[in-house]
């Protein structure tokens, strides 16, 4: 019985943390998006889509989109690599 209870809080503590970890992956990757979007690198994907037969920020957003799904997979990943380890541990 006790330990169900020690699991019990072991898993809550995994469970906690790997929110709180993909949180602050996720507000880096968005804080790095806005910054890309907006500044010097904006105006100069605007002038880059002025002389190509395309428009460029929406192709580098769609890369942007794939970079970020592919680094919010790697993380999932990385927690539940620590999440069996954990219980594997136990």
């Amino acid at each position: 019985m006790g330990d169900l209870i020690v699991n019990a809080i072991k898993f809550g503590l995994i469970i906690g943390i790997a929110t709180v970890f993909f949180g602050a992956i996720m507000n880096i990757i968005n804080m790095l998006a806005s910054l890309v979007l907006g500044n010097v690198i904006g105006e100069v994907l605007a002038l880059a889509s002025m002389c190509l037969p395309f428009d460029a920020s929406s192709v580098f957003a769609g890369f942007s989109v794939i970079i970020s799904g592919l680094l919010a997979f790697k993380v999932a990943q990385k927690i539940w690599n620590l999440t069996v380890t954990a219980v594997d541990a136990t």
